[in-house]
Order: C-alpha cells, then structure tokens, then sequence
C-alpha cells in the first residue's frame, strides 16, 4: 500500500497539470482530449489520490497565469 501522503501529493500535481492544460487549451486540444480521454489523470488511483487530484485542479484554476 502507497503512502497517503504521497498518493495525495502526486494527484495534488497532476490536478495542478490539468488545470494548466485547461487554461492553455485550443480547439484541437480540447478535441483530442475529448477521444482519448482526459490527460494528467489516473482514473485507477485510490481516493486519497482522487482527492488531491480535485483539490490541485481547484487551486490551479485559482492562480493567475
């Protein structure tokens, strides 16, 4: 069993990552995305990772660019 803390950390960077990508994002982005599936996301990860993974994509859209 992984550590909690890092499961959380790790899907607090990858929210983060995905945020980012968000606010970057063009039309073919957003279009690829939308077959393959959302990137920076482990949609197997445990709820902790989950977690961490909704509050960095909250506080990533949060920050200015």
């Amino acid at each position: 069993m992984a550590n909690p803390k890092k499961e959380y950390g790790k899907g607090y960077v990858d929210g983060l990552h995905r945020a980012e990508f968000e606010k970057n994002a063009n039309v073919i982005d957003i279009l690829f995305d939308a077959l393959t599936g959302p990137a920076h996301y482990n949609s197997r990860g445990s709820e902790v990772y989950k977690a961490g993974w909704r509050d960095g994509k909250k506080d990533g859209w949060g920050k200015k660019r």
